[in-house]
């Protein structure tokens, strides 16, 4: 067992609330601030590996999904479509979404230390430039929706395409299938 509970623990509500009050306390007591945590209470909670962050602990958890994503593949390019661990692709593409942010200096919630790690095990912020170059003329001509469906066999529908609320989020999207795509049929051959 382990004592990472989620904040949303529906077999258990009322452990979820009272897990999370104790991280509450926790940082108050951090803080030192009025807090009901007492040093006795850490060290018991600690004793029995009470995760005091559960966000770091599953930061942790998904780099090392990412390292044995790694070691099977060859790299850390995970398709963001990837069947077998969604949230770990859905966790890779939050990744370089916060690393824009940081770039922009907009309140990102990944740190210089996390950018560090991830590039230690050759982590790639950009994968669209080499979608760019694999399908270059897709990513130049597929600017509607008759483009892109004459350009790929693609599973998109018109409807999905046209939810797609902007130029940015329409290529994002597609240069993701094309990556996806491309890494398949990398694999199928």
């Amino acid at each position: 067992g382990h004592c990472l509970v989620p904040h949303e623990f529906p077999e258990n509500p009322s452990l979820a609330g009272w897990v999370k009050r104790q991280r509450h306390q926790y940082k108050l007591f951090q803080k030192k601030k009025q807090s009901f945590m007492t040093k006795e209470r850490i060290q018991i909670l600690e004793d029995i590996g009470f995760v005091w962050d559960s966000h770091e602990a599953t930061w942790r958890e998904r780099l090392e999904e990412l390292l044995q994503f790694k070691k099977g593949h060859g790299s850390c390019l995970v398709p963001s479509n990837y069947l077998p661990n969604i949230k770990l692709a859905t966790w890779v593409k939050s990744q370089r979404r916060q690393y824009k942010l940081y770039q922009r200096n907009l309140s990102p919630n990944i740190s210089l230390a996390r950018i560090k790690v991830l590039e230690e095990h050759g982590f790639k912020w950009e994968v669209r430039s080499d979608s760019k170059k694999m399908f270059p003329e897709c990513v130049i001509s597929c600017t509607d929706i008759q483009e892109l469906e004459a350009c790929s066999d693609s599973d998109f529908s018109s409807d999905e395409l046209e939810e797609l609320d902007n130029e940015e989020g329409f290529m994002e999207t597609l240069l993701d299938f094309l990556q996806d795509d491309a890494d398949f049929k990398a694999k199928s051959s």
